[in-house]
């Protein structure tokens, strides 16, 4: 599937066109959008294509539970990485709360516990700048766990990326204050 094609570096690739051909977000907008168009309209061609997209972003996720679009020696360096995969985890867990498929849950988290673990434990090349901008996307989709399954330890993550990023204030203000005036 397209979402399992991992980016080999941590940086956009273009063609000669100056066109982009390696970018997770692209596939990640696409879900998210994909998710919420079929869930909005479930006779509509965008939710009969719903199924396979979820299956093959469910069977990309490595079996450390990442579920990102880097392979692992260009993984945490990107500011788009983090954002990404807020995103295609939002899409999941809006699939969860409207069917209740434990399997996109139990992925969700799983994934979340990969990216709470380089948070805490950071890799070679790690860039914590990259959840200091779009992603702190990433803060919302820690709070909407910790909403469905009562785990602490994901407000506490949410709390700790705000609060070292220096975000925290804006954050709680809200109206889109944090990121380029969007991404709240």
């Amino acid at each position: 599937s397209e979402y399992s094609r991992r980016s080999k570096t941590p940086y956009p690739v273009f063609n000669e066109n100056n066109e982009t051909v390696d970018f997770c977000g692209y596939i990640a907008y696409f879900g998210s959008a994909l998710v919420h168009y079929a869930q909005l309209l479930p006779q509509s061609k965008a939710a009969q294509e719903l199924g396979p997209w979820v299956e093959s972003v469910l069977a990309a996720q490595d079996s450390d539970g990442y579920l990102g679009g880097f392979v692992p020696e260009a993984r945490w360096q990107h500011w788009l990485e983090v954002w990404a995969l807020a995103l295609v985890l939002d899409a999941l867990l809006y699939r969860y709360e409207a069917i209740g498929e434990g399997s996109l849950l139990k992925a969700a988290e799983r994934a979340l516990q990969v990216v709470m673990k380089a948070w805490r434990e950071p890799p070679p090349k790690f860039n914590a700048a990259t959840f200091s901008g779009e992603g702190i996307f990433l803060v919302g989709t820690a709070c909407k766990l910790y909403a469905l399954t009562g785990k602490v330890e994901y407000l506490t993550f949410a709390g700790d990326v705000l609060k070292r990023c220096g975000k925290t204030q804006a954050y709680l203000r809200g109206e889109n204050a944090v990121v380029h005036e969007h991404a709240v």
